[in-house]
């Protein structure tokens, strides 16, 4: 294993970042299994750090997240790996790389939106019971699972306790229900980030982002209810018809794994649906050249002048436009929106469009309600934690440093506070 590591590293290093000490974390261009020296678990993963340049002590990220975060703390920008390796990079024509970050939900432009993406109202009560809203994420609705907030979370460890079971009532008003899916039995389950409901079957092609609606009735009996449109709309082809967050739409919606899109076009346009900053209308933007570096290292990437060719064309049909953000000093972090009498940046935006659907896209929305659900790639994201009493890991945040950076995304790198993050990981068969 130590030869195949060392080879991994020399032939199919995408980045390797500053040295911590006697540490050098590498991203590679595809993932490799090897133990961990500090931890001993086996490990498969994309990021190995090697300590000492010994390759018979490869690290694990968490391990390497753990002990650098003795040292000082400054902004992990990658370099080229040949900047870093003691031998030269040999070429690799047959490049195996995903998109080389770890997509993720960075804190929105207010201050009040929360980037978990569920709003808590658990201060509106009906009768005795609290009520809250999910904007459901695809990792939701492939998984089965909820989050209960903070305040129905406290009343559930009394209530329901790990593995009680409670009755879920669903009611989707516009499309035919299954009697399994409109009466549920679902599984209580409390862990470091509150109370969550599993075994929850949502109906089924529910779009990203669609809003229910939560009554927590009895003990044991939850009421969960999605709002009708006045007619359906068609978000960039998709066709909606409840009340939906926009941002999450923007951010779950297309292919569910990005590192086996080919069309140049869809992988620019999910790029910067994925990675960029998202505003509560479901905008994203993201900065063009983090755009052109992450698309780069996709194994299906164009050449770079069929890249800019594909960015330029994308502007004139107007599926992606310009925005302004700003920054106070050259190298320093970008914000969104542009703070007056900071430098001004440009940045490329995606924006939803909406209009009425077609014939055909109420067709094609009919045939895939009669499909599977399939595995996925789950974005990084934020958890809140604050309410918990908990503080985010060392671990967490020098990997939310990492990825913000390394990905070229607008605001801090340092974790907001109260959070904690998760890196891009796979969910479902």
């Amino acid at each position: 294993m130590t030869n195949d590591l060392a080879i991994a590293l020399h032939s199919r290093t995408t980045s390797a970042y500053p040295p911590r000490g006697n540490m050098q974390l590498y991203r590679l261009k595809a993932v490799v299994t090897f133990t961990c020296h500090r931890c001993g678990q086996a490990k498969t993963s994309k990021l190995v750090a090697i300590l000492d340049g010994d390759y018979s002590q490869p690290l694990c990220n968490g391990c390497y997240g753990k002990l650098s975060a003795e040292q000082p703390q400054e902004a992990l920008q990658p370099q080229h790996a040949t900047s870093q390796s003691e031998e030269p990079t040999e070429p690799d024509d047959a490049v195996e790389a995903t998109v080389g970050s770890s997509p993720l939900d960075p804190p929105l432009p207010s201050a009040t939106d929360r980037p978990d993406l569920y709003l808590t109202q658990s201060d509106h009560v009906y009768g005795a019971a609290p009520g809250w809203t999910l904007a459901v994420r695809r990792d939701h609705l492939t998984r089965g699972w909820c989050p209960v907030p903070e305040a129905v979370s406290r009343r559930f460890e009394s209530s329901l306790p790990t593995g009680a079971l409670a009755h879920l009532t669903l009611v989707h008003p516009g499309q035919p229900m299954r009697p399994e899916e409109v009466e549920q039995r679902v599984r209580v389950e409390h862990g470091e980030s509150g109370a969550r409901l599993t075994g929850v079957m949502w109906p089924h092609d529910t779009p990203p982002g669609t809003r229910f609606s939560f009554i927590w009735q009895s003990d044991t009996a939850i009421q969960v209810t999605s709002t009708l449109l006045d007619s359906p709309i068609a978000v960039d082809g998709r066709v909606v018809r409840h009340a939906y967050d926009p941002r999450v739409l923007t951010r779950d919606s297309g292919a569910p794994d990005i590192a086996m899109v080919r069309d140049a076009d869809a992988l620019v346009m999910l790029t910067v649906r994925r990675l960029g900053l998202l505003d509560e209308l479901g905008r994203a933007v993201l900065p063009e050249p983090a755009l052109v570096r992450n698309v780069s290292e996709h194994l299906f990437a164009p050449s770079p002048a069929q890249l800019h060719t594909t960015i330029r064309r994308l502007l004139r049909l107007g599926r992606l436009t310009t925005r302004y953000g700003s920054r106070t000093t050259a190298d320093g972090p970008i914000q969104y929106p542009e703070v007056a009498g900071q430098e001004r940046v440009e940045l490329l935006c995606y924006s939803p469009e909406r209009r009425p659907p077609t014939a055909t896209e109420l067709h094609e929305e009919e045939r895939r309600r009669s499909g599977p659900v399939r595995g996925h790639t789950v974005a990084g994201h934020l958890m809140y934690i604050a309410h918990l009493g908990k503080e985010a890991s060392p671990e967490a945040r020098q990997n939310y440093r990492e990825d913000h950076a390394r990905a070229g995304l607008v605001g801090s790198h340092e974790l907001p506070h109260g959070y904690t993050y998760v890196r891009e990981h796979q969910r479902g068969a």
